[in-house]
């Protein structure tokens, strides 16, 4: 079980600048800080890397009460776990679930937790 801080949304993820008259997408700020926080939560909890297939499961406790896209949440983690050598591919999962935690009455920080077993 791996927790990391609340993600960007993958329509949050990139953003489009002009270059030499062309447009180019980089990664956000939001994403780039969050990717450099988010590494160091991984790195500090030492997940086993996994070859091959994998399962992917997570949940999600969210910042407040607003509407949110479920599936805008997997992008950064699925990537993140790419980046650091968890998971070889995220092209690799065998299954990928996601849910919202159930309410809780204490003031939870928002984040995620992520769960990563071999397939």
């Amino acid at each position: 079980m791996i927790q990391l801080a609340y993600p960007p949304t993958t329509n949050n993820l990139f953003s489009t600048i002009r270059v030499k008259g062309k447009e180019k997408r980089i990664p956000s700020q939001a994403y780039t800080a969050w990717k450099n926080a988010a590494g160091w939560e991984l790195k500090a909890q030492k997940p086993t890397p996994i070859k091959g297939r994998f399962h992917f499961s997570m949940v999600v406790f969210p910042p407040d009460k607003r509407r949110r896209d479920l599936d805008n949440l997997l992008k950064a983690p699925l990537d993140l776990l790419k980046t650091h050598g968890v998971i070889e591919d995220d092209s690799l999962a065998q299954s990928v679930k996601a849910e919202w935690a159930p309410d809780s009455p204490m003031m939870i920080p928002a984040h995620v937790v992520v769960t990563v077993e071999p397939a």
